[in-house]
């Protein structure tokens, strides 16, 4: 399985438009693979509740699609794979 590390410091949150900590995490389960079903079963939130979150995500991020928003988290560090 992947694990994905977050590596967060206040100057790369910024950086990345200011991702609260839930965000982030929505963000590495978007990393690892997973749906939008298997983050709300994992969050114990409804799949309505998560692409809310996406969609604010990608909108802090500046990016249009989840695959987007991985790969820039990964080029500016936010976010790495173990």
């Amino acid at each position: 399985m992947t694990r994905i590390r977050i590596c967060i410091s206040n100057e790369m949150a910024e950086k990345l438009g200011d991702l609260n900590k839930k965000e982030l995490y929505i963000l590495t389960l978007i990393a690892e693979g997973k749906t939008n079903r298997q983050i709300a079963e994992d969050m114990k939130i409804s799949v309505h509740t998560v692409k809310a979150h996406i969609a604010v995500i990608l909108q802090k991020m500046d990016v249009k699609y989840r695959v987007q928003a991985v790969i820039k988290a990964l080029s500016q560090k936010l976010i790495e794979i173990i």
